[in-house]
This record gives structure tokens, C-alpha cells and sequence, in this order.
């Protein structure tokens, strides 16, 4: 009966039909729906309210509603209590920080208050970690405060961040941040390399050739000669890994076969002899 009067879009019947039984979250949301259809923004806006008040109250299963909070944050606009809409994007950006709330946020900051809200919102989006803080930054391109959070970590912290997230950072950051692209390029070579993955030493051999080759746009040699030291004190026992890194060492980008499909070309020719 329900399907029936909004397919009519008959919000009386609805309605009194909905008092009869027990209202749910999910009601309130079809109520607030065909009100807002009918371009009475205010009685949408009652019925959401109605539907935030009661969500929390039980588990209402496949009759609760993700869209309410949304739905109202858009009513209030409609209704003109717009700051009251951007304090309630705020409040969701401060509870789950990440690109999504974080790029809203932003559509509604005014001109001339961005700089302001810029700056809280990232020193709220780095208390929840720094892969998320990462994510943030790199999705909503803020690439001067994502250098400087990256300058004040180690590379072994970036180590620990999926390579999902850190190769999307390290490939904006390059175009204006050398220095700090190629600190996360190092990062992503030798968490390779530390996993000790024969088949993705490839991929090691490209992040590192990047992190050199920026570091020395950068003016920063030292900190690709500090990295093969180390590579070179703790790694050399990596047979499949070696010989590509020292033709980077030695300024020459090495062939982007893996170890595997070299050690099979050797091996096809050999037994072709």
C-alpha cells in the first residue's frame, strides 16, 4: 500500500497510514521526499528531523535511512538557514574525515574564510591517521600542506601506508614538491624491497629511479647517496634486486624486466644453444 501511494505521490494517505503503524526512519524519508518534490521545504524539513529523531532509538533494519542527514543539510539551504547547513557539514567533516566530507566542506566555504577553514580542517583530518591524511590531501590536491605533514614524518612511517595511497601522492607532489615526492618514492621502493618480493623489485627499481632522479632536481644528492648506503649495508644479499639498483646508483635506468622474466630469457637461450 505503501509503493502505491508514492507512486501517486499521495502524501496524505502515506502519512496517515504511517500514524496508524509505527513510523520508521525510512517513512520519514519518503514523507520528506514527495514534500520537497512538491517544493514545500519546510514540511520536508519537519519530517526529516522527525526521521533523525527517531533513527537512533533502534535497530531499524532494512527501514532506516543513510540519506536523512544529507537531506537535511540540503533543506536548510532551501529553507535559507544556510549557516546552520555549513556548521552541520562541519560537524560531519569532524567525524569522518576524508576526501568526500572534506571536499563538501570546502564547496561551501565562503571566498574569503577558506584560508581559515583550510587550515582546521587539516589539523583536524591529520588526528585520524596518515594514510587518511594522505588520502585527503592527495583527493582534494592540497599539495603545500600535505608536503609539509610529509616533511615532519620519517620514511619508515611512510613505509607502513598502502602503495595505493602513496603513489597517488608521490606522482602530484613531483610536479611542485620534488624533494618531498622523492621521500615518498623512497618509501615506496623499499617497503618492496623490505617485503623481499622477487617479483615486484620491478617496481621497487622504477619508484627509486623517480626518488633519485627528483632528489637531484631537488638539490638533495645526499639523500639518494644516504639511501644506497643503506640499501647497499642492508640489502645486498638480494641477488634479484641488486645488480638493477646499482645500474641506478651508477646514473642508468635499469631494464623493466623483473627478475623472474630475465632469469627465463637466460635460461631460453641457454637451452637453445
Amino acid at each position: 500500500l505503501k509503493s502505491i501511494y508514492i507512486a501517486e505521490s499521495d502524501v496524505h494517505s502515506y502519512a496517515s497510514l504511517c500514524e496508524l503503524m509505527s513510523i520508521s526512519p525510512k517513512d520519514c524519508q519518503e514523507l520528506a521526499d514527495m514534500y520537497k518534490a512538491r517544493q514545500r521545504f519546510a514540511e520536508a524539513l519537519e519530517w526529516v528531523d522527525r526521521g533523525l529523531s527517531i533513527e537512533h532509538g533502534r535497530q531499524w533494519r532494512n527501514e532506516s535511512s543513510a540519506s536523512l542527514a544529507f537531506m537535511r543539510r540540503e533543506l536548510l539551504d532551501r529553507v535559507g538557514r544556510s549557516e546552520e547547513a555549513f556548521l552541520m557539514t562541519w560537524e560531519q567533516f569532524e567525524r569522518r574525515p576524508c576526501e568526500h566530507t572534506y571536499v563538501d566542506l570546502m564547496k561551501r566555504v565562503a571566498r574569503e574564510d577558506r584560508e581559515h577553514w583550510r587550515n582546521r580542517a587539516m589539523e583536524t583530518a591529520k588526528r585520524t591517521s596518515l594514510s587518511g591524511f594522505i588520502e585527503i590531501c592527495a583527493g582534494a590536491k592540497e599539495w603545500d600542506a600535505l608536503a609539509r605533514h610529509i616533511d615532519t614524518v620519517t620514511r619508515e612511517d611512510l613505509e607502513s601506508v598502502s602503495h595505493g595511497v602513496t603513489e597517488k601522492a608521490a606522482k602530484g607532489l613531483a610536479r611542485s614538491h620534488a624533494l618531498t615526492a622523492a621521500k615518498v618514492y623512497a618509501a615506496l621502493g623499499m617497503r618492496i624491497v623490505k617485503e623481499g618480493k622477487s617479483k615486484h623489485y620491478r617496481y621497487a627499481l622504477d619508484h627509486l629511479w623517480s626518488a633519485k632522479k627528483l632528489a637531484e632536481k631537488a638539490g638533495h644528492a645526499d639523500m639518494w647517496s644516504s639511501l644506497v648506503d643503506e640499501v647497499r649495508q642492508n640489502h645486498a644479499r638480494k641477488q634479484g634486486f641488486m645488480p638493477g639498483f646499482e645500474e641506478i646508483a651508477a646514473g642508468r635506468r635499469p631494464a623493466s624486466d623483473s627478475f623472474e622474466e630475465r632469469a627465463r630469457k637466460r635460461w631460453k637461450k641457454q637451452v637453445s644453444q
